[in-house]
């Protein structure tokens, strides 16, 4: 489980996704299935979900302070999951820090030091790349999760290729071995397969 605070107002944001399943030590892929559960400071469960591989859940805070949020995997028993989640707190509804620290007071300007942009307009750019690079963040991180996750399944799936081909090269080479022998035993007068050949003609 982890804890986030957060403050009425606020808008509590979730995305979670299972990036990798595996069976031990057995490069076996198993299900990415987890249970997800969303709880109040008071402990009362605001979200709960059964059996999921990814969700983005948004939640606007009606109770101040220190938000649960638990990922269960009780349904699997032996195999382990790597979990990629991210947890973005919106601060518009209950105020920034950020915004206080510009409201400094009053500041002296010269005329010489008016431009066409006034202060607000200022702050409100500043404010706007902000949470314009905040997003972007936000968007490579999801990338790179999704990228961990095909990567993850396309080495599983390069294991199960490998395992297969194994397989396929041990069962041509027993059989092209029983099939030598039997066409040498066929030219041996003391061979006993050629004896029950004939037998059986």
């Amino acid at each position: 489980c982890f804890h986030q605070p957060a403050k009425v107002g606020q808008v509590l944001e979730v995305e979670y996704q299972v990036l990798d399943a595996n069976f031990g030590n057995m490069e076996m892929q198993q299900n990415m299935d987890i249970n997800f559960v969303l709880k109040s400071p008071t402990g009362e469960e605001l979200i709960k979900e059964q059996s999921r591989t990814e969700a983005i859940h948004r939640h606007e805070v009606k109770e101040p302070g220190d938000h649960t949020m638990c990922f269960d995997n009780s349904m699997s028993t032996v195999s382990s999951k790597t979990v990629y989640f991210e947890v973005y707190v919106d601060k518009t509804g209950g105020g920034s820090q950020e915004e206080d620290e510009w409201d400094g007071g009053d500041i002296p300007y010269s005329p010489e030091l008016v431009y066409n942009d006034t202060y607000k307009d200022i702050k409100a750019t500043i404010k706007k790349v902000h949470e314009n690079l905040n997003q972007v963040t936000h968007y490579q991180d999801t990338k790179r999760a999704h990228e961990a996750r095909d990567r993850n399944v396309q080495e599983h799936n390069f294991t199960r290729v490998n395992q297969f081909s194994m397989l396929v090269i041990v069962v041509m080479l027993v059989v092209g071995a029983v099939q030598v022998i039997m066409v040498r035993s066929l030219f041996e007068e003391r061979s006993r397969l050629r004896k029950i050949f004939q037998y059986l003609s």
